[in-house]
């Protein structure tokens, strides 16, 4: 099932103070992103989806320059596929690592 942007309208999210604490590092841009995903979550949704949006509504939402944003979505999903989220339990010393993507389309 595809997720529309749309449905991301009035969908507040919180974060966790365990996210807050985790270990990553990401641009300005690639937050954006990922809260932009999260807040296309649903609180009944009991697994991940595939969620699907138009570049220029991206855009929009994003706040960016169209030009740039063009010649840069390529790298940034390469960049977000690429880094991990390490959430480690301050009691035990144990962690746990996470992609923050698993799957990134682009189509004209």
């Amino acid at each position: 099932m595809l997720n529309e942007l749309k449905s991301m309208i009035n969908n507040w999210i919180y974060q966790s103070n365990r996210l807050i604490e985790a270990s990553y590092t990401l641009t300005v841009m690639e937050q954006k992103l990922i809260r932009l995903l999260a807040s296309m979550i649903k609180k009944d949704d009991d697994d991940f989806k595939e969620y699907k949006f138009k570049t220029k509504e991206l855009i929009k939402i994003l706040n960016t320059s169209d030009s740039r944003f063009y010649r840069d979505i390529d790298n940034i999903t390469d960049s977000i596929m690429q880094r991990v989220i390490k959430i480690k339990d301050i009691n035990t010393g144990e962690f746990e690592k996470y992609h923050w993507v698993d799957i990134c389309k682009y189509k004209d």
